[in-house]
């Protein structure tokens, strides 16, 4: 194990937080070191040939945006702005297939009933673990000298990222759950939070998460399903648990 290399960034994000959501998920994505300045270079093109120019400072591909047309998008909500929103959305998620890049995602189907914020934030960190387990799994079967580093989205409540690294560093040293979980061997150091806006690794972690999250909805004719077929045959593994966290 002394000769693993670091040439693999992780980025994880989460989409359905509201307590009015009925889907919360966790996704992640693997990037090789390798490809990732291949990435950033096609997600400027994208930027700079197909965004309007008002929005390209500062720009954020943050899916739920571009595919409702809310917020900066608001003045690209008739039929030909929802063409250009929907194109750039499809040339942005198609850079997961064109890289050949790994996702994995546990998502939690919430239920009616009203829980305590105690219980919320477990079934959300259980999904966290199971993910990041599916992540440890992959570099198990397909990159076992390989190690990489962990990068999720600022959760804007440091108590939340400290439980967060904390489960990180147990799950270095002891598998989870009773042994149904892998001991973390191939992510090293602890979980880094950044800013999604400043990361095209986590702005693509949160399309993931949005599209994922969509599909479990299960909603009829779902203009999303179209987005979320473009990198489906990428996730490597996936699960839903229940409101009691069962899968």
């Amino acid at each position: 194990m002394h000769d693993l290399k670091l040439v693999r960034v992780i980025y994880i994000d989460e989409a359905g937080s509201s307590k009015e959501e009925p889907v919360f998920t966790w996704a992640s994505i693997v990037i090789k070191d390798s490809i990732w300045l291949k990435i950033e270079r096609d997600a400027t093109k994208i930027v700079e040939t197909m965004v309007p120019e008002k929005l390209r400072p500062e720009f954020e591909f943050h899916a739920y945006d571009i595919f409702s047309g809310n917020n900066r998008w608001a003045d690209w909500r008739n039929r030909d702005g929802k063409a250009l929103r929907f194109h750039i959305l499809k040339e942005f998620v198609s850079l997961i297939p064109k890289y050949s890049l790994t996702v994995t995602e546990c998502s939690w189907l919430k239920s009616q009933e009203s829980r305590p914020d105690e219980i919320i934030g477990m079934l959300q960190g259980m999904a966290f673990s199971i993910c990041i387990d599916f992540v440890e799994r992959w570099f198990g079967q397909h990159a076992k000298r390989d190690v990489g580093m962990l990068i999720a989205d600022e959760q804007g409540r440091p108590h939340d990222e400290s439980l967060y690294k904390l489960e990180i560093r147990r799950s270095r040293k002891f598998g989870r759950f009773m042994g149904t979980l892998s001991q973390l061997q191939h992510i090293v150091d602890t979980i880094h939070f950044a800013s999604s806006q400043e990361s095209i690794g986590l702005q693509l972690a949160d399309a993931c998460a949005f599209f994922i999250k969509r599909h479990h909805m299960g909603k009829a004719k779902d203009e999303a399903a179209q987005f979320y077929e473009i990198f489906r045959p990428l996730i490597y593994q996936a699960t839903v648990i229940d409101s009691t966290g069962k899968p």
